[in-house]
């Protein structure tokens, strides 16, 4: 780890995991409280000036991620993720934080404090207590519409026909519904100049500002070194701190069969190494099995081309996995679209237990 990247949304942050489901008013859009790993990609480009040529972007197959990927880590070492996280801090202070990591639940994303005591319950006995609960994503739902000018006498502003839908956005609250103070720190492992400045965070002009500092507390890198990459990860058990890519190799696939799903290579038998979002309960109540979930996301915008960028399946933040192999295991087996995915920050893991 080079230095830490911080993000503190100002306001209602736009982070939806899905495209629009239609062109009308009664679209959708589902929303997570985690940032793509490429928006955070974007921003890194922006802030350093970095102009894809729309050529290249229209032959990579990630349309941006995988050149934008290169260019970021042209100083690094070969195949080392640039961005791994994130966790969530929801203190005032960077010196005295309150870290959390996301896990999606059937109500929404909530934030769990990390703290030995929570890790050991989580490594051990496959639960989430109650009481380790700090937050939950709250979810405003607006309607949009994209405008366009019309000469009709005068210049005015219509809507765009097909153009009304409905957008999401997200803040985080306490428990008790009060409003709460977040930001995410991710670890940040190519060499950076030391930054603070205001960024765009998502879409609909939402801004947030952003750190680079490589001072960095040690309460606060006592835990980034729990935080890895598939990359970089030994055999163990860990919990997915974003989003784990899936990409089934035949339109027919129905489960996650090792040989026809890009990503499971990690697992032996995916079945049981993919345990599952552990269940919040309440103390001395009775166990309650890890809940399997695969989520549809979309790769995010690409802003050269104007277009979105493909959707794939992921296992979503919260998601215990076991891992039976390393990268190094497995590097001739992995597609190099897939490889430029990981480096870009998806599947960043939090360990829990070799």
């Amino acid at each position: 780890m080079n230095s830490i990247l911080r993000i503190k949304p100002l306001g209602p942050a736009r982070l939806a995991a899905l495209p629009i489901a239609d062109m009308n008013v009664f679209g959708i859009q589902k929303v997570l409280g985690v940032p793509l790993p490429s928006t955070i990609l974007g921003i890194l480009g922006v802030v350093n000036s970095i102009v894809l040529n729309e050529g290249d972007v229209e032959k990579d197959s990630l349309l941006g991620i995988g050149i934008l990927t290169e260019l970021l880590s042209k100083n690094a070492p070969p195949l080392k993720t640039i961005i791994e996280g994130p966790i969530i801090n929801t203190a005032f202070s960077i010196t005295n934080p309150c870290l959390t990591i996301p896990i999606l639940t059937k109500e929404g994303t909530v934030l769990v404090k990390i703290e030995n005591e929570v890790i050991k319950t989580i490594s051990n006995e496959l639960i989430v207590p109650r009481s380790a609960l700090v937050g939950k994503a709250i979810q405003r739902l607006e309607i949009g519409v994209a405008l366009r000018d019309s000469l009709e006498g005068n210049w005015n502003k219509v809507v765009a026909p097909g153009y009304t839908f409905r957008r999401g956005f997200i803040h985080y609250v306490r428990m008790n519904g009060k409003a709460m103070e977040f930001e995410f720190i991710y670890k940040l492992n190519i060499h950076h100049n030391v930054i603070n400045t205001l960024v765009r965070l998502g879409g609909e002009g939402r801004q947030a500002r952003l750190v680079i500092t490589d001072k960095v507390p040690n309460v606060l890198l006592k835990y980034l070194n729990y935080i890895t990459s598939p990359l970089e990860a030994n055999s163990g058990l860990y919990i997915v701190l974003n989003y784990w890519p899936l990409i089934p190799t035949s339109p027919n696939t129905l489960y996650l069969e090792r040989d026809k799903v890009i990503g499971l290579e990690f697992f032996e038998d995916p079945s049981e190494d993919i345990i599952g979002i552990p269940q919040i309960v309440r103390r001395n109540k009775e166990y309650r099995r890890p809940r399997k979930e695969v989520i549809r996301i979309g790769l995010g915008f690409s802003e050269v081309l104007k277009r979105r960028r493909p959707q794939i399946l992921a296992l979503p933040p919260g998601t215990l996995v076991y891992i039976r192999y390393t990268f190094d295991e497995l590097r001739d087996e992995l597609p190099s679209t897939y490889i430029k995915l990981l480096m870009a920050g998806y599947s960043s893991l939090f360990k829990l237990k070799t």
